[in-house]
């Protein structure tokens, strides 16, 4: 089932392409990256209006400043070319580009602060932290190994990811108090 409201509309897709996995090859002399971007390229030739593109973790594998100005570029020209994007990142200068191209949206999967399991509530408007520690620690990644990462990154990096991850939970708090709201108004959200 489609998780929407009443009056929900979906576009009709022509063409579904996608670019989720990991193909590196010695034999071939693809690396993670070459291999995107291999697959990226090929998937750009037919991209066009009515067709929707799922990127995984777009133009990771390299440098993370140039490897995410190249996946920027690479959206831009998959939405220039009418595609329907949706693609998952951790580069914060993705997360970045709804603020100044309205073609964008930022979207967050919920996660347990807690747990740190996914809950799959998506959280429109708003990027998620990445949450790399979190889940290095709960992989059983040694501790001392974690701080001194965590050390590393400074306090900047720190903040960033403490402030996505506080405005993703206030949005789905704000979410559920509107829910409530209309339910108790007795309205429809979708009004």
């Amino acid at each position: 089932p489609v998780p929407c409201g009443p009056g929900a509309t979906l576009p009709l897709l022509r063409a579904l392409r996608s670019d989720v996995a990991d193909e590196q090859s010695l034999a071939g002399d693809l690396s993670t990256f070459s291999g995107q971007v291999a697959r990226i390229r090929a998937v750009l030739e037919f991209a066009e209006e009515d067709h929707l593109v799922l990127f995984d973790e777009v133009m990771a594998g390299t440098e993370p400043g140039q490897g995410a100005a190249l996946a920027q570029a690479c959206l831009e020209a998959f939405v220039a070319r009418g595609a329907t994007v949706l693609a998952t990142t951790h580069y914060d200068r993705l997360k970045t580009v709804s603020a100044s191209d309205p073609r964008f949206v930022n979207a967050a999967v919920g996660v347990d602060p807690k747990t740190q399991a996914p809950t799959y509530a998506l959280t429109l408007g708003v990027p998620g932290a990445s949450g790399a520690f979190e889940s290095a620690r709960r992989l059983g990644l040694d501790e001392a190994i974690v701080a001194r990462a965590v050390s590393l990154t400074g306090e900047a990096g720190q903040s960033l990811d403490r402030l996505l991850s506080e405005l993703q939970q206030k949005s789905a708090e704000m979410d559920r108090v509107r829910e409530t709201l209309f339910n108790w108004l007795g309205q429809d959200l979708t009004g």
